[in-house]
């Protein structure tokens, strides 16, 4: 497709969002917009319109799948990302941190971002799907490890707290000292075994790395006192 033709296509399918109340034509015109080319301008305004004003939750599904196809470089849509994250329905923060973990793998901008949503996180959600993106990041610098610590001392949920410890598992061995005690917190509140199932394996993982071996049903006093006498590690 050469730049005038992708300019028509892009004006007539805008201008199917604009004009257009039936939702599966203008589903059509916004996945069609995900095919355009990287950083196209117009097709990023109209597919960041659609989702912050539609009222039909499929929609901005797809807008926010399209968005993140063409504008993974783009500040505006990494703001839009995390917003919908941080204030969507619970089915699109989980479809937002989904794709805006695709852009954040290499995209210092987006983990900036992102770190300092941690800062003012409040609600169980936020923190679950900031804690899921994050893990994601391919390198876990100071910044991300600062954020995921932040994390496990806001919250006490599963989903969270086996994220964070997904994240902080990539971490570099000069990290450890600082990411101790929060390790110790996530131990102990993993006691139970059925409720923290994953966060056990996840720990499971984690303290592998630092040389304890242990079964996922370990006894998460026990784990703290190897962990401390361990601490050289």
């Amino acid at each position: 497709m050469n730049k005038q033709q992708e300019y028509e296509n892009t004006q007539f399918f805008v201008q199917q969002l604009q004009a257009n109340q039936d939702e599966a034509v203008i589903k059509i015109a916004v996945k069609k917009l995900g095919e355009m080319s990287c950083d196209n301008l117009e097709a990023i305004e109209a597919l960041i319109n659609l989702i912050q004003t539609t009222q039909d939750e499929p929609t901005r599904w797809i807008g926010i799948e399209s968005l993140s196809k063409i504008g993974a470089k783009n500040n505006d849509v990494i703001h839009v990302l995390i917003g919908q994250i941080c204030n969507g329905r619970i089915p699109t923060r989980r479809i937002a941190s989904q794709n805006l973990a695709k852009i954040i793998i290499d995209n210092l901008e987006a983990r900036k971002f992102l770190v300092a949503k941690v800062k003012i996180a409040e609600d169980r959600f936020t923190c679950q799907y900031l804690a899921y993106t994050l893990a994601r990041v391919e390198e876990v610098n100071e910044d991300v490890v600062n954020a995921l610590i932040e994390l496990i001392y806001k919250s006490s949920d599963n989903y969270t707290l086996k994220n964070c410890v997904d994240g902080l598992i990539k971490s570099k061995y000069y990290y450890q000292d600082k990411i101790l005690n929060a390790i110790i917190k996530v131990v102990m509140v993993a006691q139970d075994y059925n409720t923290y199932y994953y966060t056990r394996c996840s720990l499971r993982q984690y303290l592998e790395k630092i040389g304890i071996s242990v079964a996922v049903n370990f006894s998460s006093v026990r784990i703290c006192e190897l962990m401390l006498q361990n601490k050289s590690f």
